[in-house]
């Protein structure tokens, strides 16, 4: 296993969130899927050190700014494949819908 995605319960309302990935997932271009690779996240170093600078670089030529957690799993997961890639069912997180603070409210515009 180089690489896994979690599961998780939101801290309002309880709603899990869990990886969906079978056979038929992995055919054609993920990007273009249902993003289903969640909290909490683990992979091999190598892997990581693996991602082609270019591919953490946005259309202005900076380092993207937000959503990082897409910019750095899709390359990977691509180059992991489904032999190296592993689902966890278990709950692992606690996603904090409380936050104030939290990207997806502070910078949904950008």
């Amino acid at each position: 296993v180089w690489i896994t995605a979690g599961s998780y319960i939101e801290s309002i309302g309880g709603r899990v969130v869990r990886p969906k990935v079978n056979d038929e997932y992995w055919e054609g271009n993920i990007r273009h899927k249902e993003w289903t690779f969640s909290h909490l996240r683990t992979f091999k170093r190598e892997l990581f050190m693996s991602i082609d600078k270019e591919d953490m670089i946005d259309h202005d030529g900076d380092f993207y700014k937000f959503t990082w957690d897409r910019v750095i799993m899709y390359p990977m997961i691509e180059m992991a494949g489904p032999r190296h890639f592993k689902p966890v069912s278990k709950i692992t997180y606690v996603y904090n819908r409380e936050n104030p603070l939290a990207v997806d409210r502070v910078h949904r515009a950008d």
